[in-house]
């Protein structure tokens, strides 16, 4: 078997040679620059480190940052049992939410991506399409009645076209889904 382009996070912690780079300190004590501006935050440390980038959160609690789409398909797919989610996260959020597919691990999460996976199928994305092409258009059109040479913050932009396009996909789907909401 090919030897992994990605070492585990448990083969890394043996060595601190093995251990990505990252920035000194802890990440706890960056919260303001994270939370008011989390993509420039991240692409910050993506160019100033590279593709994997360890990020300690605080003492006994690392993030890595994996920017590279091999390093997302080794971690999402073909070696996903490598990767779980920290005592410490799983216990915080599923006080705020339950046990959701996002704070779940073994069989409850595999359960759940089961359940959720048919939505995510090519055959059902493709009827969003329209949904979605109609909202970056809006967003185009928005942008073309702005003044020459303002800025656009891409970053928010962005976040705001993904809110739109959940919320109507969401809403529609909804409404078709439960006719009685039309009333």
């Amino acid at each position: 078997m090919p030897q992994s382009p990605i070492p585990s996070i448990k083969a890394a912690r043996k060595s601190k040679f093995n251990l990505p780079p990252g920035p000194k300190g802890y990440l706890l004590f960056q919260l303001s620059k994270l939370q008011h501006q989390p993509i420039e935050y991240f692409g910050h440390m993506w160019q100033e480190y590279g593709d994997l980038v360890r990020l300690p959160i605080m003492p006994g609690l690392t993030l890595h940052l994996a920017s590279h789409p091999d390093h997302a398909e080794h971690i999402l797919s073909s070696h996903q049992e490598r990767y779980g989610k920290p005592d410490l996260f799983l216990k915080s959020m599923n006080l705020l939410q339950g046990q959701g597919l996002f704070t779940s691990e073994g069989e409850v999460w595999l359960r759940q991506r089961r359940l959720m996976q048919p939505a995510f199928h090519q055959k059902q994305l493709v009827k969003l399409h329209n949904v979605i092409l109609d909202c970056v258009e809006s967003l185009l059109r928005e942008w073309s009645e702005k003044p020459e040479g303002e800025i656009i913050d891409i970053a928010a932009e962005m976040s705001r076209l993904t809110l739109k396009i959940v919320s109507s996909t969401l809403f529609s789907f909804l409404a078709k889904g439960a006719p009685h909401l039309n009333t």
